[in-house]
């Protein structure tokens, strides 16, 4: 038997008693066969492709896959990169639902022998824009095969599976994700809708502004800060004038300004083999009580002032805040925010929106490239 003809008998449970053909084998694995790749190099490792599910329907890997593809050129190891292997196209064309299994990596408590469909996905064609190697350079566009949107559960718990259509409709970013959804949904329409907080929807129904970036939506408050420092007049003066060493004749230690307790000098603290500063003169007692009294007030300011600052509600990474403040329990954010990964195109906020996560329990960006 060829190994095409070995796959494709799986899918459709054709194969009897033959369980190995070369490299490839189908063992039982609790309630589910799994087709598997065993390189004759490696005997040792295991690169699993395809699982059958309680249904009967077959999951293959829509990853690009480790070893299956692995090619010998000039003494170095290739891959087929930007395309999948013939041996997912045979899984596919003989009916398995191609989906990344790094999904299943992403999430521990997620066991793939409890698996059960709810939406299957359709496959899609994705224009995908890859960023220019070096400065000056065009960006280039390329095809990806994409799985589909799909629902499924895993458990008591419903996931939605998805790229984030916004992003590669406005950026052409590539970003599929995972979402674990707060109640059991029926549609993946249904998943996008009970993932958007009241405070969202309340926020469209009367018109104002909201934008979005990945899990985070913003919600437009205020063209200026929504809140000011709480300073007196005196307090803005020191804010305005910090102390300075020149006039009192002390050097500054290690180029750093520290400020510590009471009972040392601000000018140097000792923990890298030099000596600590003692207060010895009128001078430096009167630096210490300046260079304290600047400290206190610069904490009040930070304390009601916006400062760079950082979002992250899901596993998928952080969204960079150029400016950042938090009242009570509310955060809201102006300027650009920037995800720390390839994920998401910046967003420009004009003015201050609150923040506003969606109501998915957990997020996960799906690592590892998607044929």
């Amino acid at each position: 038997m060829i190994v095409q003809e070995f796959i494709e008998s799986y899918v459709k449970g054709e194969l009897g008693r033959k369980t190995v053909c070369g490299c490839w084998s189908v063992i039982n694995w609790g309630n589910m066969d799994v087709l598997q790749y065993t390189p004759s190099d490696k005997p040792d490792e295991h690169e699993r492709i395809a699982y059958r599910l309680q249904d009967g329907s077959v999951l293959s890997n829509a990853n690009r896959l480790e070893y299956v593809g692995r090619r010998f050129a000039w003494g170095s190891e290739r891959h087929r990169w930007g395309t999948e292997e013939p041996e997912q196209a045979w899984l596919q064309r003989a009916g398995a639902v191609p989906l990344p299994f790094t999904l299943f990596n992403e999430v521990p408590e997620m066991d793939v022998r409890d698996f059960e469909w709810i939406a299957k996905p359709t496959a899609e064609r994705i224009k995908e824009i890859i960023p220019p190697a070096y400065k000056g350079q065009p960006s280039t566009e390329r095809i990806r095969h994409f799985s589909g949107a799909c629902l499924f559960a895993i458990g008591k718990d419903t996931y939605l599976f998805d790229i984030d259509r916004q992003e590669i409709k406005e950026h052409g970013i590539f970003n599929a994700f995972l979402t674990k959804l707060p109640k059991r949904v029926s549609t993946v329409e249904e998943a996008y809708d009970v993932l958007i907080p009241d405070e969202v929807r309340e926020a469209d129904e009367n018109n104002v502004e909201v934008k979005r970036q990945g899990e985070f939506f913003f919600i437009k408050y205020s063209d200026e800060c929504p809140i000011k420092p709480d300073l007196t007049d005196e307090e803005m003066v020191v804010l305005r004038h910090p102390p300075s060493r020149i006039g009192y004749g002390i050097s500054p230690v290690g180029g750093r300004t520290i400020f510590v307790s009471d009972d040392r000098a601000p000018f140097g603290d000792g923990d890298n083999g030099g000596e600590v500063a003692k207060l010895d003169t009128p001078e430096k007692q009167a630096f210490q009580k300046e260079a304290l009294e600047y400290k206190r007030v610069m904490e009040k300011y930070e304390q009601t002032s916006a400062k760079p600052g950082v979002l992250g509600k899901s596993a998928s990474g952080s969204h960079n805040v150029e400016k950042y403040l938090k009242i009570g329990e509310d955060v809201f954010a102006s300027g650009i925010i920037k995800q720390n990964r390839r994920q998401h195109g910046d967003l420009v906020l004009n003015g201050w929106y609150k923040v506003v996560a969606n109501t998915g329990t957990i997020s996960w960006t799906i690592t590892g490239d998607i044929d």
